[in-house]
């Protein structure tokens, strides 16, 4: 009887043990996203807290299966050192505004911050995005987006100029296009956008894709992406411009043709 009464008690602590562990105990890592051939694999880290001041929700990917697992131990650690950074920054703003409201009598509506990704193509080029919600007051959120593009057989970042033969037109090609379906969903009152005869916004009106235009690749198509408010009104969220590679073939690298292949 004196050994089952053991038992039940070193069982019974460990349960209660268990149920003591704080919310980022709980997370945990699951493969969601792969590459047709499997050797891509994109889990996630899962860490979920919520506090009286606070709502966190973050789906932190997690890379694997690269050629180059140092290059890719050092991505998974900035993309977790971001999210970690995002987390912490918004634990002290909230703490610090639920304070204020209470000293001034005024209602709070807890802060949120949800993070997540999306695997965009993993054939030569891996393409993936991680966006990240924050709340912090007000009317409204505010998104963000990081995008990441990394060549598979040379395991580097690319910029949106690797992608095209040295001298080339394709920044020319690719603002025609991107002012053609801006006049296209306009037309089709599809959304609006900063026009450069605007008095307080033409400042912030597409003139042309930047030295480091935000991009990524998916099923046969350069998507170039902008930030919220970049070059519309918020209400627009993040512009993105999907333009077939098939129109840029004569300006992109040998390397890269296979990328106009579509599934």
């Amino acid at each position: 009887m004196k050994k089952a009464w053991i038992v039940f008690s070193a069982a019974f602590l460990c349960w209660f043990s268990a149920l003591q562990q704080p919310a980022e105990a709980l997370s945990a890592e699951s493969e969601n996203d792969q590459s047709d051939s499997g050797s891509i694999v994109i889990g996630a880290k899962v860490i979920q807290e919520k506090t009286d001041f606070v709502s966190i929700d973050l789906n932190i990917p997690v890379i694997s299966g690269l050629s180059d697992r140092k290059f890719e131990k050092r991505l998974n650690n900035d993309i977790k050192k971001q999210a970690m950074e995002a987390k912490k920054e918004i634990i002290v703003q909230a703490k610090q505004a639920q304070n204020d409201t209470i000293q001034e009598n005024r209602p709070f509506n807890p802060y949120e911050l949800k993070i997540d990704y999306n695997l965009k193509n993993t054939d030569q080029i891996l393409s993936f995005t991680i966006t990240t919600y924050s709340y912090t007051g007000g009317a409204h959120g505010i998104t963000a987006t990081d995008y990441y593009n990394i060549d598979l057989k040379t395991n580097q970042k690319l910029v949106l100029k690797d992608l095209f033969k040295e001298n080339s037109n394709y920044r020319e090609t690719i603002d025609q296009e991107i002012h053609r379906k801006i006049k296209e969903q306009e037309n089709a009152e599809e959304g609006s956008y900063f026009h450069p005869d605007d008095l307080f916004t033409g400042a912030s009106a597409f003139q042309g894709i930047s030295d480091d235009q935000s991009f990524y690749i998916e099923n046969g198509n350069l998507v170039i992406a902008f930030a919220q408010y970049e070059i519309a009104p918020g209400y627009m969220g993040e512009p993105a411009f999907h333009i077939p590679l098939s129109t840029l073939q004569e300006q992109l690298h040998e390397q890269y043709i296979s990328l106009l292949k579509t599934e």
